[in-house]
């Protein structure tokens, strides 16, 4: 299996207490899928996990999605633009 940019996962890391992230960049790896992956914890900077942390897709709502995606530092949405727009352009459907 693999995962997307902009998808919403959830995955496990025993020393972080909120399990849920968004995909901001991927590559192969001696045919491994690593990930980097925005978390709240570090104010949207990334955790680089393979698909063995991960333990699938989170589903959540629009609003949910946007207001984590808020609580990353300014810088986030610079790197990561097309990530927020499309799930505005989601929001208003």
């Amino acid at each position: 299996m693999s995962y997307n940019i902009g998808d919403f996962i959830e995955f496990e890391r025993s020393h972080l207490s909120d399990t849920v992230g968004v995909i901001v960049n991927k590559w192969d790896s001696l045919d491994k899928w690593n990930y980097l992956v925005s978390i709240k914890q570090f104010n949207g900077d990334y955790a680089c996990m393979t698909i063995q942390n991960i333990k699938g897709i989170k589903n959540l709502s629009v609003e949910y999605k946007l207001s984590l995606l808020s609580s990353f530092d300014d810088w986030w949405y610079i790197h990561h633009k097309s990530i927020y727009q499309n799930i505005l352009v989601c929001a208003i459907k």
